[in-house]
């Protein structure tokens, strides 16, 4: 059985939405890709592999987005998951 591979990502500038739509292009068809702004906290428990793209500004500030999601991804059952940032 093939694993679900999802790129998460959020972007302020857009850089990081480029190289998330690069490693996608370069992974294949099949791998899912979301701005985090808009994605589901679904497709964090759905996917097998998870490759996130967490900007950080200045001095490791989060991305807003990042920052606004993380409380809630403490409740995520992710036990099991490839997880790289």
């Amino acid at each position: 059985m093939a694993k679900r591979i999802t790129i998460i990502y959020g972007t302020t500038t857009g850089a990081t939405e480029r190289v998330a739509t690069m490693i996608r292009d370069r992974l294949g068809p099949g791998v899912g890709l979301f701005d985090i702004y808009e994605a589901a906290l679904a497709e964090f428990e759905q996917a097998d592999v998870l490759l996130l793209g967490v900007p950080t500004w200045n001095i490791g500030e989060l991305q807003h987005d990042w920052e606004n999601l993380l409380p809630r991804l403490g409740r995520l059952d992710l036990t099991g998951k490839k997880i790289a940032l």
